[in-house]
């Protein structure tokens, strides 16, 4: 990646390269980490006061954290990247054309690097349509009936609401 760079182009490339890791360390790998380990002091703190309500907090946190996420992803399918990648490819078409602006003014291509353009801008038109449709078909209360119902269903089953119904509410008043 370095080799035959100038000393400018040098320092540009390991500048990028630098923000590109911070990046991904700030907003990738930290939220991850603080989630995890707020759930995991969450939980150990609910099962001091009882250990059902802590499995019920743990189940909550894998709902919300792993099983909401990979639903939502499934139900998106590939529209983000196909998005993104057309639109790199519009990106590079366009700078490409203004780097060959003489050429295609000498000769006479303007006309079909227009089409070309037109053609493109069409295609990545359509791909932001199926998102906005892919956005309306996952709601979130659909995850919910797929996720939520089935979490309630076993909390029913192991008699937590039972436990919650039985606090001495006069505590809260």
């Amino acid at each position: 990646k370095l080799e035959g760079k100038g000393k400018g182009n040098l320092i540009s490339v390991i500048t990028s390269d630098i923000e590109l890791l911070e990046v991904f360390y700030a907003h990738t790998i930290s939220p991850i980490l603080i989630a995890f380990s707020v759930s995991v002091i969450m939980v150990g703190f609910i099962m001091s006061i009882h250990w059902v309500l802590g499995l019920v907090a743990l189940a909550a946190y894998l709902v919300v954290g792993v099983a909401v996420p990979m639903i939502v992803s499934k139900m998106s399918g590939d529209t983000g990247n196909q998005f993104r990648e057309q639109s790199g490819s519009l990106s590079s078409f366009v700078l490409d054309s203004l780097r060959g602006l003489s050429e295609s003014i000498q000769y006479q291509t303007g006309k079909k690097r227009l089409e070309e353009l037109d053609s493109r801008t069409d295609s990545l038109t359509k791909e932001e349509e199926k998102q906005k449709k892919c956005k309306k078909r996952v709601n979130l209360s659909d995850v919910y009936k797929k996720t939520g119902s089935e979490m309630e269903r076993k909390l029913v089953k192991a008699g937590t609401y039972k436990l919650v119904d039985n606090v001495d509410k006069s505590v809260y008043n």
